[in-house]
């Protein structure tokens, strides 16, 4: 009859084994378990600053190493796959670990509370950081995440004070509160690929002067940039469907932001209290400006409105109080109540053709008039002139412009030479010719 060996009964005896083989004083250290041939770490009760965890083990389970304070160093061998819920939780002790490469699954406060931990190794492998794996270490220096991590729970990295850099490679999504309170993040790389930041991710990150946002991104949670008040410029990638309610919340030095065309919505209070915000380019396919997008920006001297946007919700552009010329491409858009509350000095602009304006000035108390931009073809800088021929165009606040050439006025066939959005009122449109413009006519559209 042939011999037949049974893993699964043959794992209790082999850990017998190893156990006997282990030292008198790692024995005492640990307990263990076994689960259909998983060797489970249960149990600890040695009190060693420098801790080795057998490279047999392929679980840590909940609890067992939370509230040492005398462990100080910690390496966690590659057999281990799974680390628990409060493994080392309020270790207050801990200064460094190392996570080799077996781990998959760090759970919820695994390293909660190590308020010494100062550097943290999370080895490619790992697919899972659980919420608030990393909540309050306060002494976090910086954190690199592999591509293998496919999820950042919610408030993963609250509290880092510490926590200078953040490098996220594979990461699709990013839960709420993820890095919230961060004060000392000033450097932030979200690769492509992620598809959601959470509601507050970096809320309170105070000392955070730029982000870019990846254009594989179809979610921006609400508040989730709230309260950065360093934060000077931010870059939405072309492939960003929207900016999220609350999104740029009290970002008081937000000078700048770029929003792309593939941007359909902005959403209520996106940009809300963002006093510093100067200049803003809604693209062509916004159609829904939401309530207190732009209120309290009192920095917004300008901003025009394409003609894509149908509606405008409530207060969006309030207590703007140095608006002075909103720019309309397209008919008036329907729009809700105090729309331009307290916006004495603005002027809203329309151009020949459009229509809507008379319900428009019933309800927002702007009384429209006719936009007229002057164009310059000659004199000083303009006109003809080394080879090149342009238009200065004045009075024009981010007005989009299209220059079409014909060499044929009889025939009237009109080609496309160049489309240019103008910023802070003047733009100068050049074509490189031979010897002279002679032969061909220009004509400048808008919309």
């Amino acid at each position: 009859m042939p011999f037949h060996l049974d893993m699964k009964s043959i794992w209790p005896v082999l850990l017998v084994l190893l156990l006997l083989a282990a030292p008198a004083a790692v024995q005492a250290q640990f307990t263990y378990a076994t689960n259909s041939g998983v060797i489970i770490l249960t149990g600890y009760n040695g009190a060693a600053g420098t801790v080795v965890i057998s490279n047999f083990v392929n679980v840590i389970t909940n609890y067992v190493f939370d509230n040492r304070s005398s462990l100080i160093n910690l390496t966690i061998p590659k057999s281990v796959t799974s680390l628990g819920n409060l493994e080392f939780f309020n270790c207050q002790n801990l200064a460094s670990v190392t996570i080799c490469g077996g781990v998959t699954n760090m759970g919820e406060y695994a390293f909660g509370n190590c308020t010494s931990l100062t550097n943290a190794t999370i080895s490619n492998g790992v697919t899972f950081l659980g919420g608030n794996v990393f909540d309050n270490c306060t002494n976090l220096g910086g954190v690199t995440i592999p591509a293998s991590v496919t999820t950042i729970g919610p408030n993963a990295f609250e509290g880092c004070a510490g926590l200078g850099s953040v490098t996220i490679c594979g990461v699709t999504n990013m839960g709420e509160y993820a890095f919230d309170n961060c004060a000392s993040l000033t450097n932030v790389t979200i690769s492509n690929g992620v598809t959601s930041i959470g509601s507050y991710a970096f809320s309170g990150c105070s000392s955070l002067p730029g982000i870019t946002i990846p254009g594989s991104v179809a979610n921006i949670g609400e508040f989730a940039f709230f309260g950065c008040s360093s934060l000077t410029n931010a870059t939405l990638a072309s492939g960003v469907p929207g900016v999220g309610a609350y999104a740029f919340y009290e970002c008081a030095s937000l000078a700048g932001v770029t929003i792309p065309a593939s941007v359909a919505s902005i959403g209520s209070y996106a940009f809300y209290e963002c006093t510093n915000l100067a200049g803003v380019t809604i693209p062509g396919g916004v159609t829904n400006l939401g309530s207190y997008a732009f209120a309290d920006c009192f920095g917004l001297d300008d901003v025009t409105i394409p003609a894509s946007v149908a509606t405008i919700g409530q207060a969006a552009f309030a207590y703007c109080t140095n608006l002075a010329g909103v720019y309309f491409t397209g008919n008036a858009p329907g729009v809700a109540t105090n729309v331009f509350l307290s916006d004495n000095n603005a002027t809203a602009y329309y151009l020949p053709g459009a229509t809507g304006w008379g319900v428009f000035a019933t309800d927002t108390g702007l009384s429209p008039v006719l936009w007229n931009p002057a164009i310059q073809t000659g004199a000083g800088s303009f006109g003809v002139q080394a080879n090149y021929f342009g238009f200065n165009v004045t009075n024009t606040a981010n007005l989009t412009v299209v220059v079409e050439v014909c060499t044929n006025l009889a025939g009237q066939v009109w080609v496309p030479l160049t489309t240019n959005t103008l910023v802070n009122g003047v733009f100068f449109f050049s074509e490189p010719l031979k010897a002279s413009p002679s032969g061909r006519f220009y004509r400048l559209g808008w919309h």
